[in-house]
């Protein structure tokens, strides 16, 4: 019992510490920046995703091929499917906005792909031997839509643009002190140029 107590309070506490630490041993990572264009595109998919999730979970029967398999619990994962792909579609819409954005869509791009990713084969294979209520097909496209809305966050995340941020440039051989060399944090500062007072470079 201790042990399941344990694991559950990693499982839930963990995704939620770790862009918090990332905050503070890399600051500029949250800093205000300009959306990616390919956060309208994740959020896109999240949210066909969440609708098909929703629509199955009110009971809806399109793409339904075996009522008789549904359940409570089912239809409970396919609400928190939902839940979580509308939470993260509006993260990814809000990147850049503060740590609550980035929070949702680092949870929502690590959900969305990895949870369809492990389904997809079964949606596709074994739907019907291990009773699914929806069609093979239809199960099939709402895990990659899930996928594709993970993948797309992941990529938004990366591509993030914060003004006054740039690619670090190579030091001149001529004069090295055009550049300073940063921690490597996928951006890098701008560098600073100029001399000191007494004729040195910065």
């Amino acid at each position: 019992m201790r042990k399941a107590f344990a694991y559950g309070g990693a499982a839930a506490f963990v995704p939620y510490a770790l862009p918090l630490y990332m905050r503070e041993r890399f600051p500029e990572a949250f800093a205000p920046a300009r959306r990616p264009r390919i956060a309208r595109a994740a959020a896109a998919a999240a949210v066909l995703f969440g609708v098909v999730s929703a629509y199955w979970a009110l009971g809806g029967h399109l793409g339904i091929g075996h009522p008789e398999f549904r359940d409570p619990l089912g239809r409970l994962q396919l609400a928190n499917d939902a839940l979580w792909a509308f939470a993260a579609a509006a993260g990814v819409l809000l990147l850049g906005r503060g740590t609550v954005p980035m929070v949702l869509t680092w949870i929502g791009s690590g959900f969305l792909f990895a949870w369809n990713a492990w389904k997809l084969p079964l949606g596709i294979l074994l739907a019907d031997r291990a009773e699914w209520p929806e069609r093979p097909f239809a199960a099939a496209a709402r895990f990659g839509l899930g996928i594709a809305a993970g993948v797309h966050m992941a990529l938004a995340i990366r591509a993030l643009r914060r003004p006054g941020v740039v690619p670090f440039p190579e030091a001149s051989a001529s004069d090295p002190g055009t550049a300073r060399p940063y921690p490597r944090v996928g951006l890098r500062r701008r560098p600073v140029r100029g001399r000191l007072g007494d004729g040195q470079p910065l």
